[in-house]
């Protein structure tokens, strides 16, 4: 399957930028466009794949789409560290922001991000699949993976 880019909205579009710099960092991701600071296009290269916007028009004003949930995305690592690092930039993201602990060890970022399963190999995919899980802001699922 080839997908050119996709993108999703925000309530809070610095929350997920800051959240989306930092957690897609370790994979070579940066911010590549901004349009009028509503709409940031994430890649690797020269254009951006991955978008996340505010859903409002040009003037900041009169939201056009609704808040996007429920997604499940999932980045190709080129290895295991980098999935780990992925994890470790959404969880604790005190570099950028400061990082509070939940009841029963979930930790969520003041950038609003939620583990959503630690790195560690899951075999029911695949006897090599190394995976992490978290969720951005809105509540959208984010897997990092490597598969040797």
């Amino acid at each position: 399957m080839v997908v050119h880019h996709i993108g999703w909205v925000h309530a809070d579009i610095e929350q997920a930028r800051a959240f989306f710099t930092a957690a897609l960092g370790p994979l070579g991701y940066k911010e590549i466009v901004t349009m009028n600071d509503l709409t940031y296009g994430f890649g690797t290269g020269k254009s951006a794949d991955f978008w996340v916007s505010s859903g409002k028009d040009p003037k900041g004003e009169n939201p056009k789409k609704e808040v996007t949930t429920g997604v499940h995305i999932a980045f190709t690592a080129p290895s295991r560290d980098v999935v780990d690092q992925c994890y470790a930039a959404a969880m604790y993201i005190d570099v950028l922001l400061s990082v509070r602990t939940m009841a029963d060890n979930v930790f969520y970022s003041e950038a609003g991000g939620k583990s959503n399963g630690a790195p560690g190999l899951r075999p029911h995919y695949a006897p090599t699949y190394y995976g992490a899980y978290f969720l951005d802001p809105a509540g959208n699922n984010i897997e990092v993976l490597h598969i040797d």
